[in-house]
Parts: C-alpha cells; sequence; structure tokens
C-alpha cells in the first residue's frame, strides 16, 4: 500500500508534500512575473503624489490594488515602467494626473443606497425648507462624490416624489466628483435595468426613465435638475449659493484626520443657517469645533 504522508522525526510532514515557502521567497516570484516594474518606492511616490493631488490616502496594504489599476494606463501610452509614468505626469501640460486619478478612484454606489437618508431628506428636509421658504421657494442639494450619478437621481425623484407639486420651486441638484469619466456616465444618465430594479419599483421606474436600446434613460425631469461638473474638493469651489443639504458619502474615509477636519468646516461654510449633511455609513464625523449637532445615522444639523 502506497503511502501518501510520511513524517520526519520532528513531526513535520515530508514525502510528497512539500513545505510551505517562505513569504519572502512568494513576494520575490510575483514581483517577477509583474508585467511593469513596481516596488515599494515606486508606490511610496504613488502614495504621495495621490495625497497631493486629491487628499485621497493610498494605505499601505493597497500597493497591489493600485498597480492593477494603473496597468492599463502604462499599456495604453506604451510606458515600461511606472517611473517613466511618474515623469509623465509631472510633465508640464500633461492631463496625465487626471487620469490616474481616475484609475485610483473607488467608485461604488447605487440608487436610493442608505435608504433613510432619503427618507430623512422626504420626511425631514423637505418640510423644513417649505415651511422656511413661504415667498421664495428655493431648494438647494450637493451631492460631492457623486460617482456616476446614482444618488443625485436618487435625490431627484425624492423630490419629486415627496414635494406636493413642484411648480414654482427653484430646485437645483449640484453633483460633482473627482472622476472625470463617472461624470460622463452621469450626465448621460444611462443604466442597465438590473440597476433600477433592484431598488425601485416598476411604477416610479416608469414615470422618471425611458427605454434606451437595452437600457433605461433618466428622462429630461431629472436631468434638468441636475448639474453634474467635475470637481476636487481639495482644490477651490465655486462661488455656489448656501446649501440645504450636503451628502458627501464614502468620500472622507479616503482622507487623513487634518484633510477630513478641513473639508467639514468647509462644508459648514457652504451649508444654509439650518442646513444638513449626510456622511457614510461607516464613516465619523471629525468635528473638534462642533460644528454640527449628530442626528443619528450619519445625519448632521449645522450648528451655530
Amino acid at each position: 500500500m502506497t503511502k501518501l504522508r510520511t513524517t520526519t522525526s520532528t513531526g513535520k510532514p515530508s514525502g510528497i508534500f512539500p513545505a510551505r515557502k517562505n513569504p519572502a521567497v512568494k513576494s520575490a516570484e510575483r514581483r517577477k512575473t509583474l508585467e511593469f516594474a513596481f516596488d515599494a518606492s515606486d508606490f511610496s511616490y504613488l502614495q504621495k503624489l495621490v495625497k497631493e493631488k486629491s487628499g485621497i490616502v493610498l494605505a499601505d496594504d493597497k500597493q497591489v490594488m493600485a498597480y492593477s489599476r494603473l496597468t492599463s494606463r502604462l499599456r495604453a501610452l506604451k510606458i515600461d515602467r511606472f517611473r517613466d509614468y511618474f515623469a509623465l505626469i509631472n510633465r508640464p501640460g500633461s492631463d496625465e494626473i487626471d487620469h490616474c486619478l481616475n484609475a485610483i478612484s473607488t467608485n461604488l454606489t447605487s440608487f436610493f443606497r442608505e435608504k433613510h437618508h432619503f427618507d430623512f431628506l422626504a420626511k425631514t428636509i423637505l418640510p423644513i425648507v417649505q415651511k422656511r421658504t413661504t415667498r421664495q421657494k428655493n431648494l438647494r442639494i450637493w451631492s460631492a462624490g457623486c460617482s456616476s450619478g446614482e444618488e443625485a437621481y436618487s435625490v431627484a425623484i425624492t423630490i419629486c416624489e415627496s414635494l406636493v407639486s413642484s411648480s414654482g420651486w427653484d430646485i437645483e441638484i449640484i453633483a460633482t466628483d473627482l472622476d472625470s469619466n463617472m461624470i460622463s456616465n452621469a450626465k448621460a444618465g444611462r443604466y442597465n435595468k438590473q440597476q433600477l430594479t433592484s431598488s425601485m419599483d416598476d411604477v416610479v421606474i416608469q414615470r422618471y426613465f425611458e427605454e434606451d436600446g437595452n437600457y433605461l434613460k433618466a428622462k429630461a425631469r431629472l436631468k434638468n435638475m441636475i448639474s453634474f461638473s467635475r470637481l476636487n474638493l481639495l482644490g477651490s469651489w465655486p462661488a455656489y449659493s448656501k446649501f440645504d443639504l450636503i451628502i458627501c458619502r464614502n468620500v472622507i474615509i479616503y482622507f487623513d484626520k487634518p484633510t477630513k477636519q478641513k473639508l467639514i468646516e468647509r462644508y459648514h461654510q457652504a451649508l444654509s443657517r439650518d442646513g444638513h449633511l449626510f456622511l457614510g455609513h461607516s464613516e465619523k464625523m471629525d468635528d473638534p469645533k462642533k460644528q454640527f449637532n449628530n442626528l443619528g445615522k450619519t445625519c448632521y444639523l449645522k450648528a451655530g
């Protein structure tokens, strides 16, 4: 009878079962198989570059992720090394940093994601705004980090469904994102049917979307309420009017503490007197100056 497993005098397996490889050896072998040279110094430089340009902090365990997301850019540009890629980014007049940040950014969203926020908008914020604006009916909402547009369109649908009549209202939804590709997708407003049917019933879908080949496209009624544009939150902001609500979900989680606090201060300044701020479910408010009152479920009211 053939023995499939034997042991040494120390009790460790031997025979046809090979010993486990040293992790350092496995890491070295993996590096040898990489299509492009990308060592620790390359990743360290990328971390500094991305943080400087966008505020995004690439954690030390994101080296493999960063490599996999950027390789398509190197292939398209016919560049063999990341060091040459960084040189291109730093070349005067180059717009490659935008492509780099597009690739690095994480864009995960869906219609009516974190539904409690949209319920709060409908049941709390809109009634407050309606009472406040008895003569001049203005409503300003900012989706900061809108990704491919699902959040902004969800806001527009909530407004249309909640207001008894939008007649006479000046409604403006500003939707911005760092990723220019996502902004293009958001402006198109085309989504596969599964994206909509998983979060809306057929009546609502038919009311606000229309067939467009194998896709569903947002109707003009929604599109006319939203203005999409690219914006780096760490840069200068346009001269926006004060907002009744700012939605910045799953964005500040990628920033370090000083950047988070600075952004929270800027949001405070951009909100109206009784304005609200929504953060993502896994995000913590860095607010040492106590500029916001926590209403629960990552809903915040401007204080002061």
